[in-house]
């Protein structure tokens, strides 16, 4: 019994070492063979891969390599003799059918190798590792079309007529296919609606301009069978949204709302995403939607109603032929909201804006007082919404001439919020009005501490003002021609354009060459723009730019004409001109940088590239 058991140890012992060797001296010669193929030595490759084949008949992946270096060495008439061979032996694997049609073609017989690569088509099996085998093969021999047909074939077999489309999509897609990638791409989504964001990656990277318009069209055409599915209506709903055609995104939000009940959540995206790229008609309209359609207690409805609001100011401000019953029918559409929702923390925003309204376009002073004041004394909010209330209240205070009201106000914002952006409002808000009142000295200590404002738009500000209270003092014209000049300013500021207007013609007549005559032309060119006199601010300002090239306000009124003429009268090619101008004759001017900046949109958006609403 033990010497049975010795010679079975001994019989293992030497099949495992035989076992170990066999595999050792494989691995070796596979190494050596690839080396061998990397290097360009494929007839010595091919005599290696056949001999492991030969030891491994199961492993196909040495006898493709071997095929492959009889390819690449030209022995076609050994590759044709040998695969045939294999096929005599094998004739389930219907990929051989393809390398045989290969070794034909490369021997140009190109119609008796089709002839193969159908055949293989025809014996594939319903295995999925055949045909993602045949297709990879007929790919890696240039010959794309057929492994698209292996996709279609497999699809056959299986029953399943989108199992490949997203490898079909791919494959027409190398191939420059776009619309059968566009198809096949929808085909696999069917399927696949989970995988949506694939299928839009895909669309973003790989359509161009006129791809697009294939692919809405498809869409549509489907949509049109099966309104019902989901996918299709999101995805032509974010190609809207890339194409910034706003009104037919909106379109396809508002079905999708009707049939998929959402609460509206589409339409407040599409509203979202217009309002930001400043198309408030179409913004208004989405959340116009929500306010129509759902009732007070839809989880939209609030934010809807404060959208709009913002949504329509902006409208009714943006309209150069805009009226003052427009503004007093947005501040009732205010009022109505605060008498729905009540004036609390959380409707503080629409009040301020409410008063605000009031105070700079409707040019109702109480009312907007009274409701601030509620604002500033609720309980509960926030630090930075009072903070706006008060300094909105004191804009209010100095309209009606209260300037102790209004300065303590500035003051207690600049003090409670003194690095926050708002305190830096309040500080610039506060010295205006010291250098309105003819304090000069208080003012420029101010507006110099101001220039490191985090703010550009205050720094900036604030350095105009320093560098003019400096160049004006000293001589008792200058300070007398700046005190009227900063009345004229807060004449202004109180919309007394009348009286703002019989100061500057004044000193227009007093002065005609004082240095300060260039801030005389500007404001008058403001009070026009106020007044939409464009013309007259157009002639003002162009005396201004022809006549004080070298002056303070010249960048000024050269900028004022640029916004005049791409925002109101709709000539971007004469605004470009003066926004060119500034970047180019006044490059360290503090309007420069944006200068160039809305010169380069303009330019895009002429040409066609990223247009804007």
């Amino acid at each position: 019994m033990d010497a049975t058991r010795l010679f079975i140890r001994k019989q293992a012992i030497g099949l495992l070492i035989l076992l170990f060797t066999t595999t050792t001296l494989s691995g070796q010669l596979h190494k050596l063979a690839s080396n061998y193929f990397k290097n360009g030595e494929y007839e010595k490759a091919a005599e290696l891969y056949i001999k492991l084949y030969n030891q491994s008949p199961t492993n196909t992946f040495y006898f493709e390599r071997y095929v492959d270096a009889l390819f690449r060495a030209n022995k076609y008439r050994q590759a044709e003799k040998d695969i045939k061979k294999q096929i005599k032996k094998r004739p389930e694997l219907s990929y051989l059918y393809v390398s045989l049609g290969k070794a034909l073609e490369y021997q140009g017989k190109r119609n008796k190798a089709e002839e193969y690569y159908e055949k293989a088509l025809r014996t594939l099996r319903p295995r999925e590792i055949d045909i993602r085998r045949m297709a990879n093969l007929f790919m890696r021999y240039g010959l794309a079309n057929y492994a698209i047909k292996t996709y279609e074939r497999g699809e056959e077999l299986f029953g399943q007529p989108h199992k490949y489309a997203l490898l079909r999509g791919n494959i027409h897609r190398s191939l420059g296919n776009k619309e059968e990638m566009i198809i096949a791409y929808l085909d696999y989504l069917w399927d696949h609606p989970n995988h949506l964001n694939l299928i839009k990656s895909n669309f973003s990277r790989y359509l161009s301009a006129e791809d697009r318009e294939t692919l809405a069209a498809e869409l549509y055409a489907r949509l049109r069978q099966h309104p019902e599915f989901m996918p299709y209506r999101e995805l032509l709903l974010w190609h809207f949204l890339q194409e910034k055609d706003y009104d037919k995104a909106l379109e396809i939000a508002i079905a999708s709302d009707k049939l998929d009940k959402d609460h509206g959540a589409k339409v407040i995206y599409v509203a979202q995403t217009a309002f930001l790229q400043r198309d408030y008609d179409v913004a208004s309209k989405a959340y116009q939607y929500i306010l129509q359609n759902k009732s007070r207690t839809n989880p939209y409805y609030f934010t809807a109603f404060t959208r709009w609001l913002e949504s329509r100011r902006h409208l009714i401000l943006n309209n150069p032929d805009h009226t003052e019953e427009d503004l007093r029918s947005l501040a009732a559409e205010y009022k109505r909201f605060l008498d729905m929702h009540g004036l609390n923390a959380s409707t503080a925003p629409v009040a301020i804006e409410y008063a605000r309204t009031l105070i700079f376009y409707v040019h109702d002073l109480p009312p907007a007082i009274e409701m601030l004041k509620k604002v500033v004394a609720l309980q509960g909010l926030d630090p930075r919404s009072k903070a706006k209330a008060k300094i909105m209240l004191a804009d209010a205070y100095l309209i009606a001439n209260e300037r102790w009201e209004a300065t303590l106000l500035y003051s207690q914002v600049d003090k409670s919020l003194r690095e926050d952006p708002l305190g830096e409002e309040a500080r610039y808000k506060n010295a205006m009005l010291a250098y309105y009142f003819g304090d000069f000295d208080w003012a420029r200590e101010q507006f110099g501490i101001l220039k490191s404002a985090t703010s550009r738009l205050i720094s900036n500000d604030a350095i105009d003002r320093e560098v003019f209270i400096m160049e004006n003092s000293g001589l008792d014209t200058s300070m007398d021609a700046m005190k009227a000049l900063a009345k004229a300013e807060l004449a202004i500021f109180q919309r007394k354009y009348d009286a703002a207007l019989k100061i500057l013609d004044s000193l227009s007549i007093a002065l005609p060459n004082h240095e300060i005559i260039d801030d005389v032309l500007y404001l008058k060119g403001q009070i026009f723009l106020s007044q939409k006199q464009y013309d007259e601010a157009i002639k003002v300002y162009e005396e201004l730019i022809t006549k004080h090239p070298d002056a303070i306000r010249t960048d000024n009124a050269l900028y004022a004409l640029a916004e005049l003429y791409e925002h109101t009268l709709r000539q971007p090619k004469k605004a470009m001109k003066y926004y060119e101008k500034i970047f180019i004759d006044y490059p360290s001017s503090t309007f420069a940088i944006e200068a160039r900046e809305r010169y380069r949109q303009l330019q895009q958006q002429l040409q066609g590239k990223n247009p804007q609403p």
